[in-house]
């Protein structure tokens, strides 16, 4: 977790069996997390490959005053 700029930056990385992004559906948890993610005008990518693991980057901007009291 990091903040640049007025944004927060959370990456969540494992080192799983992955999957296709293109091919598989997503489920109701990535579908939550991208919906309360954009409901804070943030942004949510998802990264995988079978094999290779997942990442998750979401970045949510933050007014100066929640970065202040950090």
């Amino acid at each position: 977790m990091r903040e640049d700029s007025g944004r927060v930056h959370v990456d969540v990385i494992d080192d799983g069996r992955g999957f296709d992004v293109a091919a598989v559906r997503r489920g109701a948890g990535l579908t939550n997390m991208e919906d309360r993610i954009d409901a804070l005008g943030g942004s949510l990518q998802v990264a995988s490959t079978p094999g290779s693991g997942t990442t998750l980057r979401a970045t949510v901007p933050v007014s100066a005053d929640v970065v202040a009291a950090s």
